[in-house]
């Protein structure tokens, strides 16, 4: 482990005593959580600053799809579930 005044200022550094995986790891679980830290986009270059925004939209638009077709899937199954109930109780 690097001494605390010897240390480059990285990102992450929160995650140094746990180690590059875990650390990746839970950057990883914060981001899911909603829990953006957009830090490490002010360290890169130009071109590598677009292109991270341009990869962190395409992933937050993808997810937002992903979790709204799922949420559409799980209302059609309900009504379908209640709608075939339904018809069952009309016939008694």
């Amino acid at each position: 482990m690097i001494p605390e005044d010897e240390r480059p200022d990285l990102p992450n550094q929160e995650y140094d005593i746990i180690g590059p995986f875990w650390g990746s790891f839970a950057s990883t679980l914060r981001v899911s959580l909603g829990d953006f830290d957009f830090e490490a986009s002010t360290r890169l270059y130009e071109k590598e600053n677009i292109l991270y925004w341009v990869i962190w939209l395409l992933v937050v638009i993808m997810t937002c799809i992903v979790f709204l077709n799922f949420i559409i899937a799980e209302a059609s199954a309900s009504y379908q579930s209640v709608k075939d109930r339904l018809d069952a109780m009309i016939y008694l």
